[in-house]
């Protein structure tokens, strides 16, 4: 994540081909496991376009999802659940989101 002040300022975020493709790696290597988008990631169009790829590939949950995720996530028949706890805790709701 490219915050102000840090080594990661001026690093742009990897494509998001490859970023989406990592996804797909991980859920076909942990079918079983609860995978979960964190929110240390890209802002603005990126950020959406990269939670509809998790969504796509299957992934469990995603940290504080932008309207239009939770829009896209809506119209493929997923009906979000919200909880108010940190995405690195997921044992909180049983690994679900």
């Amino acid at each position: 994540m490219p915050l102000v002040g840090t080594p990661m300022e001026s690093i742009p975020p990897p494509p998001l081909a490859e970023m989406a493709a990592f996804m797909d790696r991980a859920r076909a290597a942990l079918p079983a496991s609860p995978l979960i988008l964190g929110c240390a990631g890209p802002a603005g169009e990126v950020k959406v376009e990269l939670e509809r790829s998790a969504i796509d590939m299957g992934l469990d949950a995603i940290a504080f999802p932008a309207e239009a995720t939770v829009a896209y996530a809506r119209r493929k028949g997923i009906q979000p659940r919200f909880h108010e706890s940190c995405c690195g805790l997921p044992w909180l709701f049983g690994g679900q989101s």
